[in-house]
Order: structure tokens, then C-alpha cells, then sequence
């Protein structure tokens, strides 16, 4: 492992935060065992109180999704979705999901019922997706220079334009208040912001300067996001999008990230690297708060869930999904006999 160096601030971005998060409250309180293995992903539904897996079924050698319930766990659906590996999980408006295959396909489900609604047939293999809820259209981008749009009500394919990068991008996501795209290249640690009315690339942002591609974004505000590679995250501030500006570098203490999330509103931004443990830096301005020892075997995705303030974390080596809660210190005047409320 490589040590943490310091972050880099700039532009002078200072939230203001009433409660960070500290990860000394963090417990991991239960475990589901999805029998899913193979880079599994989750997803939680907060209107059906859901959590979905993907991942391999080796009993049935096939990709599929499950579906357990946000209260009790139990297992409420579970399908078939693929023959090749799902590189994406994503939700979509009005109960939808889609899964991104190695297969070149997209598939469109209803979550109840889990049936297929839209499947997009692409000639290229697709990596990631995102939404634009104005149009309700799916962007999709993959290994190729074309990024295509389809209609997630019909499923008629509405655009489809070339970027910049010949070798495609593998990770996106779209600004509505700006009708940007911010798409991931495959080829180096960078990412294209792209103009959504002239499909044209208006500005650059990148991070390190290593050879290693982006490997994550996420959108944490309006406009503003988080690009991942390597051992580097970088924030931006892309309200000015022909002129973004880097806001906080971080430097990892690990050689890899895997995955990550940003809850800027608790000043945490928490990965995995394919290893037990979770790492914890500060949002605001990247400083390493602590690493968080888990259950897991080889942590991967992670997703926040807001409504119950859980932690999801899949296992891609077990295919189990670790819930952790945060859990208030005890204070030392508190009076022992409330305890029994």
C-alpha cells in the first residue's frame, strides 16, 4: 500500500457541514447472502423499500437479479437477465432498472414483477448509463466513439452521435440544470463534458496523470462531481461547464479504487478496493479520516441508502451485501434508565 499523501484544495471550497459523518459509528448489523458472485452490483429502491443484486449465478451459469426486501431481507423475486456478465445496475424513473451487459444489450425491467420492458440492441459493447428525467431517455456509452439515446417509455432509439474519444468512454453521467454529459474515457484518466444540444466537447477534467482510465462518477449536486481512477479521486465544480474547475484532489492510501460514493451533506466519501476494509476520506477537503475494517471478503460496489441512513457494500468475491448503520455514541450523562424507551 501506498501512503496517503496530503489533499489538494482549491478554489477555496469550503461547505459548511452541521455533522460529519464519523465512521467509528459504523457497524455492520446484517448480511445477505445472494449466492451471486462475479463483480456483483446493488441498487436500492426507496419507493419499494428494495434491495437488487446482480450478479453470477454459478449453479445456473447465468447473470441474474434479485430482489430482497428493505425490512425483512427476504428474497421477493429473482430472474435471469443475462449470459454475459452485467457491467452495470442502475435505476431508473418510474420503477425501472437496467442492467448493462458485456452482451451488447441494455435491458429495460419493471421492477415489479421484474419483466422485461425495452431491450436496446447496440453494435457496440455498452458500459455505463444515464438518465436524462426531462425526456426520460437513457444515454448510453460504451466501447465506441457513438453514444446512443433511447426512449426509456417506447424504446425507439431518439439520437445518436460520435464523440471525441475513439475508443468510447466506460463511465457517465448528465447534468439536467446544464444539459451536459460528463462522460469517463476509456483510454486515460479523464472525462469529456459534452454539450448536449451542439454534441460537442466543450471542456476536459482530469486528475492524475497516470495512464489508468476513470473507473467512476458520480454526481453529488447539481453540478458538481466526483471522478475516480487509480488511487486519485478529484472533485468538480462544473456550474461554468466550457470552464470547470478542480475543487479537492485526493490521494489514496491504496493502489486501487474499486468503487466509491460521496455524501457530500455528512463531508464523507467512502471506497473499496477490493479488500475487507472500507476507506473514509473527508469530502471537503480530501483528508483521510479512517479505514473500517468489514465482514466482507472483497469489498466492491456501495451505495447510500438516505431514507433508513444505510450503508449497502457487496461482496464480489462471496456475493453477500453487507448493511451497516451508523449507531450514535453513548454519551456519558446520559440518564441509563432512558434506555428502556
Amino acid at each position: 500500500m501506498q501512503k496517503s499523501s496530503s489533499p489538494t484544495r482549491t478554489n477555496g471550497f469550503n461547505s459548511v457541514v452541521p455533522k460529519p459523518f464519523d465512521p467509528n459509528t459504523l457497524s455492520q448489523f446484517r448480511t445477505i447472502d445472494s449466492l451471486l458472485t462475479g463483480a456483483t452490483e446493488v441498487v436500492y429502491s426507496e419507493k419499494l423499500d428494495e434491495i437488487i443484486v446482480s450478479g453470477f449465478m454459478r449453479r445456473d451459469e447465468n447473470f441474474q437479479i434479485r430482489v430482497y426486501d428493505g425490512k425483512t431481507f427476504a428474497l421477493k423475486a429473482e430472474k435471469e437477465a443475462h449470459k454475459m456478465p452485467i457491467h452495470k445496475l442502475m435505476l431508473l424513473p418510474e420503477e425501472l432498472l437496467a442492467t448493462v451487459s458485456v452482451d451488447k444489450t441494455v435491458k429495460i425491467w419493471r421492477l415489479i414483477g421484474l419483466e422485461v420492458v425495452h431491450q436496446f440492441k447496440l453494435q457496440y459493447e455498452p458500459l455505463d448509463l444515464c438518465v436524462n428525467s426531462a425526456l426520460l431517455a437513457a444515454i448510453i456509452v460504451g466501447k465506441s466513439p457513438k453514444i446512443s439515446c433511447y426512449d426509456i417509455k417506447t424504446g425507439s432509439l431518439m439520437a445518436e452521435v460520435s464523440g471525441a474519444s475513439a475508443e468510447g468512454y466506460n463511465t457517465c453521467v448528465f447534468l439536467k440544470d446544464l444539459n451536459v454529459l460528463v462522460a469517463g474515457l476509456i483510454t486515460s484518466y479523464s472525462a469529456h463534458v459534452i454539450d448536449c444540444m451542439s454534441s460537442t466537447v466543450i471542456a476536459t477534467i482530469e486528475g492524475s496523470k497516470t495512464l489508468n482510465p476513470t473507473n467512476g462518477i458520480q454526481l453529488v449536486e447539481p453540478n458538481q462531481v466526483v471522478l475516480s481512477s487509480d488511487n486519485t479521486i478529484t472533485t468538480w465544480d462544473l456550474s461554468d461547464p466550457k470552464n470547470p474547475k478542480q475543487l479537492v484532489q485526493i490521494s489514496s492510501p491504496v493502489t486501487k479504487i474499486n468503487h466509491f460514493y460521496a455524501i457530500p451533506e455528512e463531508d464523507i466519501i467512502l471506497f473499496t478496493h477490493n479488500g475487507p476494509s472500507l476507506y473514509f476520506h473527508r469530502y471537503n477537503d480530501g483528508t483521510f479520516v479512517k479505514a473500517v475494517p468489514t465482514k466482507l471478503h472483497k469489498c466492491r460496489s456501495i451505495k447510500h441508502v438516505k431514507t433508513t441512513d444505510r450503508i449497502l457494500v457487496t461482496d464480489s468475491e462471496e456475493g453477500n451485501v453487507g448493511i451497516f448503520v451508523k449507531k450514535e455514541k453513548s454519551s456519558k450523562n446520559a440518564c441509563a434508565g432512558c434506555a428502556i424507551f
